[in-house]
Protein backbone atom coordinates (compact mmCIF):
# COMPACT_ATOMS: atom_id res chain seq x y z
CA UNK A 1 0.00 0.00 0.00
CA UNK A 2 1.22 3.84 -0.88
CA UNK A 3 1.21 6.64 1.52
CA UNK A 4 2.88 10.00 2.00
CA UNK A 5 5.66 9.10 4.33
CA UNK A 6 4.61 12.80 6.28
CA UNK A 7 0.85 12.23 6.01
CA UNK A 8 1.32 9.19 7.83
CA UNK A 9 3.59 11.06 10.74
CA UNK A 10 0.85 13.80 10.81
CA UNK A 11 -1.79 10.93 12.14
CA UNK A 12 0.80 9.41 14.75
CA UNK A 13 1.49 12.53 16.30
CA UNK A 14 -2.13 12.63 18.15
CA UNK A 15 -1.49 9.27 19.46
CA UNK A 16 1.54 10.58 21.94
CA UNK A 17 -0.89 10.86 25.10
CA UNK A 18 -1.47 7.11 25.13
CA UNK A 19 2.71 5.68 25.05
CA UNK A 20 4.63 5.52 27.49
CA UNK A 21 8.83 5.98 27.45
CA UNK A 22 9.52 2.64 29.21
CA UNK A 23 6.78 -0.05 28.51
CA UNK A 24 4.91 0.48 31.66
CA UNK A 25 2.27 -2.67 30.18
CA UNK A 26 2.36 -4.90 27.28
CA UNK A 27 3.64 -2.87 24.33
CA UNK A 28 2.25 0.52 25.81
CA UNK A 29 5.61 2.12 23.94
CA UNK A 30 3.95 0.61 20.39
CA UNK A 31 1.65 1.67 17.42
CA UNK A 32 -0.97 -0.96 17.97
CA UNK A 33 -2.96 -1.67 14.42
CA UNK A 34 -6.20 -3.06 15.11
CA UNK A 35 -9.63 -3.45 13.44
CA UNK A 36 -9.28 -0.31 10.97
CA UNK A 37 -7.52 1.93 13.92
CA UNK A 38 -4.13 2.72 14.98
CA UNK A 39 -3.84 3.12 19.09
CA UNK A 40 -1.75 3.57 21.53
CA UNK A 41 -2.62 2.33 25.44
CA UNK A 42 -0.40 2.97 28.68
CA UNK A 43 -2.96 2.12 31.22
CA UNK A 44 -3.59 6.26 31.98
CA UNK A 45 -4.94 6.86 28.41
CA UNK A 46 -5.94 5.58 25.27
CA UNK A 47 -5.71 7.42 21.95
CA UNK A 48 -7.11 5.98 18.89
CA UNK A 49 -7.46 7.13 15.52
CA UNK A 50 -8.64 5.76 12.06
CA UNK A 51 -5.69 3.69 10.72
CA UNK A 52 -4.69 4.94 7.25
CA UNK A 53 -2.69 1.21 6.50
CA UNK A 54 -4.12 -2.07 6.66
CA UNK A 55 -2.51 -4.04 9.42
CA UNK A 56 -3.14 -5.85 12.54
CA UNK A 57 -0.21 -6.12 14.81
CA UNK A 58 2.38 -3.89 17.02
CA UNK A 59 5.12 -1.66 15.70
CA UNK A 60 7.69 0.15 18.13
CA UNK A 61 6.60 3.71 18.08
CA UNK A 62 9.91 5.07 18.14
CA UNK A 63 11.31 3.18 15.54
CA UNK A 64 8.61 4.29 13.40
CA UNK A 65 8.82 7.69 13.99
CA UNK A 66 12.37 7.53 13.29
CA UNK A 67 12.15 6.58 10.14
CA UNK A 68 9.50 8.95 9.08
CA UNK A 69 11.29 11.50 10.10
CA UNK A 70 14.40 10.71 7.87
CA UNK A 71 12.11 10.07 4.74
CA UNK A 72 9.89 13.42 5.62
CA UNK A 73 8.01 13.94 2.47
CA UNK A 74 8.61 10.85 0.32
CA UNK A 75 5.55 8.75 -1.00
CA UNK A 76 6.46 5.12 0.43
CA UNK A 77 5.15 1.44 -0.04
CA UNK A 78 3.91 -0.43 3.05
CA UNK A 79 4.22 -3.86 2.96
CA UNK A 80 3.86 -6.65 5.59
CA UNK A 81 6.20 -9.91 5.16
CA UNK A 82 7.32 -12.31 7.63
CA UNK A 83 7.16 -10.14 11.14
CA UNK A 84 8.23 -7.26 9.25
CA UNK A 85 6.89 -3.92 8.50
CA UNK A 86 8.89 -2.46 5.36
CA UNK A 87 8.83 0.75 4.63
CA UNK A 88 9.74 1.58 0.60
CA UNK A 89 11.11 4.11 -1.97
CA UNK A 90 13.02 4.83 -4.55
CA UNK A 91 15.93 5.64 -2.67
CA UNK A 92 16.08 3.22 0.74
CA UNK A 93 14.17 0.43 2.39
CA UNK A 94 13.47 -0.15 5.77
CA UNK A 95 12.58 -3.17 7.58
CA UNK A 96 10.79 -2.76 11.32
CA UNK A 97 9.93 -5.49 13.62
CA UNK A 98 6.24 -6.29 12.96
CA UNK A 99 4.19 -8.40 16.32
CA UNK A 100 1.27 -9.70 15.19
CA UNK A 101 0.43 -10.87 18.61
CA UNK A 102 -1.64 -8.22 20.27
CA UNK A 103 -1.27 -8.76 23.92
CA UNK A 104 -2.11 -4.80 24.85
CA UNK A 105 -5.05 -5.06 27.08
CA UNK A 106 -6.83 -2.23 25.18
CA UNK A 107 -10.15 -1.04 26.10
CA UNK A 108 -13.25 -1.34 23.84
CA UNK A 109 -12.66 1.43 21.03
CA UNK A 110 -15.32 4.22 21.67
CA UNK A 111 -17.60 5.32 19.72
CA UNK A 112 -18.48 9.45 18.35
CA UNK A 113 -22.53 8.80 19.49
CA UNK A 114 -24.39 11.05 22.60
CA UNK A 115 -21.23 12.79 22.78
CA UNK A 116 -21.17 16.83 24.36
CA UNK A 117 -19.69 19.90 22.54
CA UNK A 118 -17.00 21.92 24.66
CA UNK A 119 -16.15 25.00 24.58
CA UNK A 120 -13.40 26.85 22.68
CA UNK A 121 -11.81 27.47 25.91
CA UNK A 122 -12.02 24.36 27.07
CA UNK A 123 -8.60 23.50 26.26
CA UNK A 124 -6.80 26.81 28.31
CA UNK A 125 -9.03 26.76 31.26
CA UNK A 126 -8.40 22.78 31.60
CA UNK A 127 -4.63 23.37 31.22
CA UNK A 128 -5.12 25.96 34.16
CA UNK A 129 -6.15 23.51 36.12
CA UNK A 130 -3.58 20.89 35.24
CA UNK A 131 -0.58 23.72 36.10
CA UNK A 132 -2.34 23.36 40.26
CA UNK A 133 -1.56 20.21 40.81
CA UNK A 134 1.22 18.35 42.38
CA UNK A 135 3.09 14.94 41.59
CA UNK A 136 2.57 13.77 45.27
CA UNK A 137 1.29 10.36 45.27
CA UNK A 138 0.60 10.18 48.97
CA UNK A 139 -2.05 12.44 47.71
CA UNK A 140 -3.43 11.36 44.93
CA UNK A 141 -6.36 13.77 44.71
CA UNK A 142 -3.90 17.00 44.28
CA UNK A 143 -2.55 14.93 41.10
CA UNK A 144 -5.75 15.08 39.38
CA UNK A 145 -7.95 17.70 37.89
CA UNK A 146 -11.68 17.08 39.11
CA UNK A 147 -14.70 17.59 36.36
CA UNK A 148 -17.83 18.47 38.34
CA UNK A 149 -21.39 19.66 36.90
CA UNK A 150 -19.87 23.10 34.97
CA UNK A 151 -16.88 23.18 36.96
CA UNK A 152 -12.91 22.17 36.53
CA UNK A 153 -10.82 22.10 39.42
CA UNK A 154 -7.91 21.37 41.11
CA UNK A 155 -5.78 21.69 44.22
CA UNK A 156 -2.01 20.90 45.63
CA UNK A 157 -0.73 22.00 49.08
CA UNK A 158 -0.58 25.60 48.53
CA UNK A 159 -2.76 26.63 45.60
CA UNK A 160 -6.87 26.08 44.26
CA UNK A 161 -8.05 26.72 40.94
CA UNK A 162 -12.02 26.57 40.12
CA UNK A 163 -12.70 27.36 36.61
CA UNK A 164 -16.46 27.85 35.26
CA UNK A 165 -17.89 26.61 31.61
CA UNK A 166 -21.32 27.40 32.17
CA UNK A 167 -22.64 26.16 29.40
CA UNK A 168 -21.32 22.55 30.16
CA UNK A 169 -22.45 19.53 32.28
CA UNK A 170 -19.61 17.26 33.05
CA UNK A 171 -21.94 15.23 35.81
CA UNK A 172 -21.05 13.90 38.84
CA UNK A 173 -17.41 14.56 39.89
CA UNK A 174 -15.03 12.84 37.47
CA UNK A 175 -11.23 12.55 38.72
CA UNK A 176 -8.39 12.02 35.51
CA UNK A 177 -4.45 12.30 36.49
CA UNK A 178 -3.60 15.78 35.31
CA UNK A 179 -0.14 14.23 33.45
CA UNK A 180 -2.65 12.24 31.35
CA UNK A 181 -4.84 15.20 30.51
CA UNK A 182 -2.53 17.71 29.83
CA UNK A 183 -0.96 16.08 26.74
CA UNK A 184 -4.15 15.86 25.08
CA UNK A 185 -5.06 19.26 25.65
CA UNK A 186 -2.68 20.37 22.62
CA UNK A 187 -5.03 18.27 20.14
CA UNK A 188 -7.81 21.19 21.26
CA UNK A 189 -10.81 18.77 22.14
CA UNK A 190 -14.33 19.97 21.24
CA UNK A 191 -16.35 16.75 22.10
CA UNK A 192 -16.55 14.82 25.34
CA UNK A 193 -18.66 11.68 26.84
CA UNK A 194 -18.61 10.48 30.43
CA UNK A 195 -18.07 6.99 31.08
CA UNK A 196 -18.49 4.50 33.92
CA UNK A 197 -14.56 4.53 33.93
CA UNK A 198 -13.08 6.77 31.25
CA UNK A 199 -13.38 10.12 30.05
CA UNK A 200 -13.93 10.14 26.60
CA UNK A 201 -12.52 13.55 24.62
CA UNK A 202 -12.42 14.33 20.88
CA UNK A 203 -9.74 16.05 19.31
CA UNK A 204 -9.62 18.70 16.41
CA UNK A 205 -7.32 15.66 14.28
CA UNK A 206 -9.95 12.93 14.65
CA UNK A 207 -7.98 11.34 17.70
CA UNK A 208 -10.18 9.94 20.48
CA UNK A 209 -8.43 10.03 23.76
CA UNK A 210 -10.25 7.62 26.89
CA UNK A 211 -8.56 8.63 30.09
CA UNK A 212 -8.89 6.74 33.17
CA UNK A 213 -11.03 8.20 35.72
CA UNK A 214 -9.85 7.90 39.63
CA UNK A 215 -12.58 7.05 41.96
CA UNK A 216 -12.25 9.29 45.30
CA UNK A 217 -14.77 11.84 47.06
CA UNK A 218 -13.05 15.76 46.02
CA UNK A 219 -13.83 18.14 49.00
CA UNK A 220 -15.97 21.15 47.94
CA UNK A 221 -13.82 24.01 47.43
CA UNK A 222 -16.98 26.68 47.40
CA UNK A 223 -16.02 27.18 51.01
CA UNK A 224 -12.57 28.69 49.96
CA UNK A 225 -14.52 31.54 47.58
CA UNK A 226 -16.35 33.26 50.09
CA UNK A 227 -17.36 36.77 49.40
CA UNK A 228 -18.13 38.12 52.49
CA UNK A 229 -14.69 38.23 53.47
CA UNK A 230 -11.99 41.24 53.38
CA UNK A 231 -10.16 41.44 50.68
CA UNK A 232 -7.51 44.57 48.91
CA UNK A 233 -7.21 45.01 45.62
CA UNK A 234 -3.35 44.11 44.29
CA UNK A 235 -2.43 46.03 41.72
CA UNK A 236 -0.52 44.74 38.82
CA UNK A 237 2.52 46.48 36.76
CA UNK A 238 1.55 47.02 33.08
CA UNK A 239 4.64 44.98 32.08
CA UNK A 240 4.03 41.81 34.68
CA UNK A 241 4.00 39.18 31.75
CA UNK A 242 8.22 40.60 30.64
CA UNK A 243 8.99 40.49 34.30
CA UNK A 244 7.64 36.72 34.50
CA UNK A 245 9.83 36.51 30.86
CA UNK A 246 12.76 37.45 32.66
CA UNK A 247 12.38 35.74 36.13
CA UNK A 248 11.64 32.23 33.96
CA UNK A 249 15.70 31.97 33.88
CA UNK A 250 16.38 30.44 37.01
CA UNK A 251 12.72 28.99 37.88
CA UNK A 252 13.31 25.63 36.51
CA UNK A 253 14.30 23.08 39.10
CA UNK A 254 15.35 19.58 38.85
CA UNK A 255 12.44 17.96 40.83
CA UNK A 256 10.40 19.70 38.86
CA UNK A 257 9.41 21.99 41.07
CA UNK A 258 9.76 25.24 39.20
CA UNK A 259 7.96 28.18 40.60
CA UNK A 260 8.86 32.04 40.82
CA UNK A 261 8.45 34.01 43.71
CA UNK A 262 6.36 37.60 44.00
CA UNK A 263 7.44 39.93 47.07
CA UNK A 264 5.07 42.86 47.90
CA UNK A 265 5.95 45.51 49.58
CA UNK A 266 5.04 49.83 50.18
CA UNK A 267 4.63 51.01 46.40
CA UNK A 268 7.30 47.57 45.10
CA UNK A 269 7.17 44.15 44.24
CA UNK A 270 10.14 41.68 43.53
CA UNK A 271 9.72 39.17 41.54
CA UNK A 272 12.77 36.28 41.86
CA UNK A 273 13.60 33.02 41.10
CA UNK A 274 16.42 30.66 41.80
CA UNK A 275 17.82 27.35 41.42
CA UNK A 276 21.24 25.04 41.01
CA UNK A 277 22.47 27.19 38.39
CA UNK A 278 21.97 30.88 39.18
CA UNK A 279 19.54 33.53 40.42
CA UNK A 280 17.52 36.46 39.18
CA UNK A 281 15.85 39.35 41.23
CA UNK A 282 13.56 42.62 39.91
CA UNK A 283 11.73 45.03 41.66
CA UNK A 284 8.91 47.01 39.99
CA UNK A 285 7.61 49.79 40.65
CA UNK A 286 3.59 50.48 41.90
CA UNK A 287 1.14 52.25 43.81
CA UNK A 288 0.33 49.87 46.96
CA UNK A 289 0.25 50.78 50.55
CA UNK A 290 -1.31 47.07 51.57
CA UNK A 291 0.12 44.58 54.33
CA UNK A 292 3.27 43.12 52.38
CA UNK A 293 2.96 39.72 51.74
CA UNK A 294 5.19 36.70 49.24
CA UNK A 295 4.05 33.63 47.53
CA UNK A 296 5.26 31.34 45.08
CA UNK A 297 3.80 29.79 42.29
CA UNK A 298 5.24 27.62 38.59
CA UNK A 299 5.73 30.28 36.07
CA UNK A 300 3.71 28.95 33.51
CA UNK A 301 0.60 29.63 35.60
CA UNK A 302 1.54 32.68 36.18
CA UNK A 303 2.13 33.76 33.01
CA UNK A 304 -1.04 32.32 31.43
CA UNK A 305 -2.98 33.59 34.36
CA UNK A 306 -1.72 36.95 33.32
CA UNK A 307 -2.03 36.76 29.92
CA UNK A 308 -5.56 35.80 30.20
CA UNK A 309 -6.52 37.37 32.83
CA UNK A 310 -9.59 39.59 30.92
CA UNK A 311 -10.47 42.97 30.79
CA UNK A 312 -12.37 42.86 34.89
CA UNK A 313 -9.69 40.00 36.03
CA UNK A 314 -8.58 41.16 39.55
CA UNK A 315 -5.94 40.19 42.12
CA UNK A 316 -7.10 40.43 46.04
CA UNK A 317 -5.70 39.59 49.10
CA UNK A 318 -8.13 37.89 51.51
CA UNK A 319 -7.13 38.76 55.35
CA UNK A 320 -8.93 36.11 56.77
CA UNK A 321 -6.82 33.24 55.21
CA UNK A 322 -4.09 35.13 54.31
CA UNK A 323 -4.78 34.29 50.72
CA UNK A 324 -3.61 35.59 47.01
CA UNK A 325 -7.20 35.47 45.24
CA UNK A 326 -7.28 35.92 41.79
CA UNK A 327 -10.42 36.76 40.17
CA UNK A 328 -11.69 36.69 36.44
CA UNK A 329 -15.11 36.43 35.62
CA UNK A 330 -14.96 37.15 32.12
CA UNK A 331 -12.96 34.04 32.04
CA UNK A 332 -14.55 31.79 34.70
CA UNK A 333 -11.26 31.68 36.78
CA UNK A 334 -10.83 31.94 40.56
CA UNK A 335 -7.32 31.17 41.76
CA UNK A 336 -5.75 30.97 45.51
CA UNK A 337 -3.10 30.84 46.63
CA UNK A 338 -1.32 30.49 49.97
CA UNK A 339 0.97 33.36 51.32
CA UNK A 340 4.11 32.61 53.36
Amino acid sequence: MNINAREFAKTLAPLKPGLSAKESIEQSDSYIFHDGKVITFNDDVMAVMDSPIDAEGVVNAKALDDVLKKIKDADITVDFVDDQMTLTNKKMKVGLNFDSDILSPISAIPNRKNTTDLPENFPHLANLACQTTSKDISSPITMCVNLSGNMIQSLDNFRITQCSLPEVDFGDSSLVLARSLLPTLKDNPNKFKNGKKWMYFYGESGCIYCIRKYISEYPDLDVFFDDSDEITEVPLPDDFLDVLGRADAFSKNNDGDDAIRVELKKNKMRVSSQNAFGWVTETVKLKYSGDEFSFSSGPNFLKSISKFLGSDGKVFIVKESWVLRISSPDMGVEHLVKLD
